[in-house]
């Protein structure tokens, strides 16, 4: 019975390792994340068939979210890669696409600022303008 129970326990530690290593992988491998990482006033995040709420801390910000800053908002979103969009008051961004392969955006108004990284490893940004 003894033998059995140390069996059981090397074996589910074998599942438990190898479980984190997979996620770790897929984590690698995933999709290129955005986040909300700055909020201040009144900021709202929506799309894809979702209302639109108050946009807070660490939400994730998918393909075809779109964020909108009010008189008083200012938002940054953070990129797996390290690269970031902040909006000023009175602004908005579509995030069409955030994936590994490439980011596209759609700025269809406000002032918006950009800090991208470029080079190996870092998926390419398109930003669109409306006029």
């Amino acid at each position: 019975m003894r033998h059995l129970k140390m069996k059981t326990v090397i074996i589910g530690a074998a599942i438990w390792a190898g479980l984190g290593y997979a996620i770790a992988q897929s984590t690698i491998a995933g999709p290129n994340v955005a986040r909300v990482s700055f909020v201040q006033g009144s900021v709202q995040l929506g799309g894809q068939g979702s209302d639109f709420q108050q946009a807070v801390i660490n939400m994730p910000v998918l393909d075809g979210s779109r964020l909108q800053t009010g008189g008083d908002g200012q938002v940054e979103v953070e990129f797996g890669d390290g690269s970031v969009a902040r909006l000023t008051p009175n602004s908005s961004l579509q995030f069409d696409h955030v994936g590994q392969d490439r980011v596209q955006l759609q700025q269809p108004s406000g002032l918006n600022y950009y800090e991208f990284n470029v080079g190996d490893g870092h998926p390419p940004f398109s930003v669109q303008f409306n006029d």
